[in-house]
């Protein structure tokens, strides 16, 4: 866990285990276009996380927050917007980042 940069699962989020993999019953989704910076292919990931509720120390919310900004213009020159914006870009960047 990254507990320089503390974050949630959005409210009621419930998951279930299926053949090792966690599985989301609430309908919330990841990227999966190819094409997005965003993107999370299957088998990636083990929650999904909230992209209204975090925080953590300055330099970490920094380095968060310069990387959503970089990666959601790459992905805006490519003519996508991950399907959940910003919360998309948060969940790549904390599966990439743990």
């Amino acid at each position: 866990h990254h507990y320089a940069l503390p974050n949630t699962a959005p409210p009621g989020t419930m998951w279930r285990q299926h053949q090792g993999s966690a599985a989301l019953l609430t309908g919330a989704v990841y990227e999966r276009r190819d094409a997005s910076v965003a993107a999370m292919r299957e088998g990636e990931g083990r929650q999904y996380y909230a992209g209204g509720f975090y925080g953590g120390t300055s330099p970490e919310v920094v380095k968060l927050l310069q990387a959503l900004v970089r990666n959601t213009d790459e992905d805006i020159d490519k003519g996508l917007i991950a399907i959940f914006h910003d919360e998309s870009q948060i969940n790549r960047y904390w599966f990439l980042h743990p």
